[in-house]
């Protein structure tokens, strides 16, 4: 009978483990549900999707993907997962951030087993799964597209930790292989993998493993492969994603590092404030208050404390050391990026802080503990604090809705950041609301003079709306600023292409191939003035140059297209034009010429569907709506004709 009533308590406990889990998993969904509906970004985005080589041409090969880095940091396995989201639905944001949650859901089952094998306490398991599953400081990593590699290197990260207490059960050697596997795929999906061998090790204080040669033999094969991506990692950041910082000192490094590891804690308990970017003082012009130069101070005094009481107690120190080694990489002694903190990297490393709070949490349900009387206190103060985590966590998913609604929260939070008015002024660029994004330029040149994107960003919103003299002033300055910045040269050519003024541009032009010889940009602008000027030798020659220096560059692929076809080359043409559509699909300006040069070799049917789809990429465009009606008029569909010429009118063809 008694063994009956043992099997039964085991069903019970297995059952009350799901239900658990179940519930946080419903709350975990429910929290970043708004996340689906959000657009991308401005941030990141482009350059990991929208405008990725990699991601949206057909022809890009997986070598590739394995090869080359994307913004200074190399994470193939990220770009894979976000290269197979556009292969299925293109760009279409909803399937990127399901993708993500989804992700996200199977992290908080993984942490949720992890914790429960490694404390052997239900209680611990559901407060630091749920505390990792809706923690507001997570929306950024779950939220944001471009952080792909953070919801997925963890996956493998928690695999891997849950892999290696099945290895230390039953010390059966296939475990540690399987370990050691997926954390190598860990690593692929984001280089701050490489604390996983210390972290390990961590593990083993936990568990009482004795010291042995054996516990030190079977971290070497992931210390070795650590090494290698760590160094690696570090070569290709230090190309652009480890900023300089010049105007920082190695003490305020320090003490910079030390201010943000106090950050990440006080927000584990109360994330208020919270911003997708926090500037560094210096950098708004900004001094250094007292608070920053305490953070040491403070820092020394918790050593302290928990040396002298806590040293014995384990689940302590293995929470704070598991935050300190999981988020140290990013802490700012050596400078990543321009910010001083950021959420997304809390996401692994509150599991530590967590741990802490769950092992305390767990002291209240011991029947022999002393706590154990209040245990109904404590369980209110922690559903409070977890329904508070997901409300906040819900509000804080529509901050990322799109670019204008990012940037506007942090300019709320700082209203000295300038790096967030670029960022917003380049949104209002891209909608089409110039006169916006010119006033969001000149506030950040106001509280940053000299900054120099925003400057060419400016004069780029001056010579598209045809202020030459502003976009010269712009140009001559950034060029000031930088001499050898040849993008700066090749803006200015163009505005003196646009002024008539071809001598100059010619210079211009002739500047940026000697700085940068490279330049796919700087032969087709060249080519074009050479044609303008009759020179059309020399223009073929720049137009061939482009497409030589870059292979993939659709622009040059387009601009020789047109060479064809005005010399009545019109089979070189086609194959140009189809060229530059396979490398570039959503340019309408490449379906419009193919259009033209169908409908002049005759076959109406084909320029009828270019020209449909240069419509549909901009309606904007009369010509277009024009040209298709002539076509329709001679296929015989007179009513979509007179349909097309009159929407061609109402956009002002006369």
């Amino acid at each position: 009978m008694r063994r009956g009533g043992k099997n039964q308590q085991q069903q019970n406990s297995s059952l009350q483990k799901w239900i658990w889990l179940a519930a946080i998993l419903l709350i975990t969904y429910f929290s970043f549900a708004p996340s689906l509906e959000n657009d991308w970004t401005n941030w990141d985005d482009p350059e990991y999707v929208l405008q990725n080589p990699m991601i949206i041409n057909p022809a890009s090969t997986t070598t590739d993907i394995l090869t080359k880095p994307v913004s200074y940091n190399y994470h193939p396995l990220t770009m894979l997962s976000l290269k197979w989201n556009y292969a299925a639905v293109k760009t279409n944001p909803h399937a990127y951030h399901l993708t993500n949650v989804v992700l996200h859901l199977i992290n908080t089952a993984l942490v949720f087993f992890f914790i429960l094998m490694l404390s052997e306490s239900l209680v611990m398991a559901v407060f630091v799964s749920a505390v990792f599953s809706i923690h507001p400081m997570h929306v950024e990593s779950v939220t944001w597209i471009a952080e792909r590699k953070d919801v997925l290197y963890v996956l493998f990260f928690m695999l891997g930790m849950i892999c290696y207490l099945k290895y230390l059960e039953g010390k059966k050697i296939m475990w540690m292989i399987i370990t050691v596997t997926v954390f190598i795929l860990s690593c692929l999906s984001k280089a701050m993998a490489v604390v996983f061998p210390i972290v390990l090790l961590l593990i083993d204080y936990l568990k009482n493993r004795e010291w042995s040669w054996k516990m030190v033999m079977e971290k070497i094969p992931p210390l070795i492969i650590s090494l290698i991506v760590g160094i690696a990692a570090y070569q290709i950041q230090s190309k652009g994603a480890i900023a300089s910082s010049e105007s920082a000192t190695f003490f305020q490094r320090i003490i910079f590092g030390c201010y943000g590891g106090w950050c990440y804690v006080l927000k584990f308990f109360l994330p208020i404030h919270l911003s997708a970017f926090y500037a560094y003082p210096i950098e708004n012009g900004g001094s250094v208050s007292i608070f920053y130069y305490l953070a040491p101070v403070a820092w020394i005094a918790v050593t302290a404390i928990v040396f002298f009481f806590f040293r014995k107690n384990k689940p302590v120190i293995f929470g704070l050391l598991f935050f300190f080694i999981t988020i140290v990489l990013v802490l700012q002694f050596i400078a990543v990026g321009s910010a001083i903190t950021a959420d997304r990297y809390s996401y692994l490393s509150y599991i530590g802080l967590a741990y802490i709070v769950g092992w305390l949490l767990k002291q209240f349900f011991i029947r022999e503990n002393s706590l154990y009387k209040f245990r109904m206190a404590a369980s209110g103060v922690t559903v409070l604090f977890i329904l508070l985590l997901a409300y906040q966590t819900n509000g804080r998913t529509k901050i990322w809705k799109n670019s204008e609604t990012l940037w506007t929260d942090v300019i709320e939070k700082d209203s000295t950041s300038f790096r967030a008015f670029e960022h917003r002024g380049d949104y209002y660029e891209k909608i089409n609301e110039p006169d916006k994004a010119i006033a969001d330029y000149n506030i950040a040149l106001v509280i940053a003079p000299d900054f120099f994107p925003v400057i060419v960003a400016r004069g780029n919103i001056f010579y598209k709306t045809g202020n030459y003299a502003l976009a010269l002033a712009d140009f001559n300055k950034a060029i000031a600023l930088n001499k050898n910045a040849a993008d700066m040269y090749l803006n200015r050519g163009l505005v003196f292409n646009a002024q008539q003024k071809y001598e100059l541009a010619l210079k211009d032009f002739d500047r940026v191939i000697a700085i940068k010889p490279d330049n796919a940009d700087a032969y087709v602008s060249r080519g074009s003035v050479y044609y303008i000027l009759g020179k059309t030798e020399l223009a073929f020659s720049d137009f061939n140059k482009a497409v030589t220096v870059h292979p993939d560059y659709w622009l040059g692929y387009l601009n020789r297209g047109i060479y064809f076809d005005n010399t009545n080359e019109d089979e070189k043409a086609l194959s140009d034009f189809e060229k530059g559509i396979q490398l570039n699909p959503n340019s309408h300006q490449l379906h419009a010429t193919l259009a033209q040069t169908y409908a002049k070799l005759q076959k109406n049917e084909e320029a009828l569907g270019e020209f449909s789809k240069a419509i549909d990429l901009n309606p904007a465009v009369a010509d277009y709506w024009f040209n298709r009606a002539q076509l329709e008029r001679a296929l015989g569909k007179n009513e979509l004709a007179n349909a097309d010429e009159i929407k061609a009118q109402q956009l002002g063809l006369k």
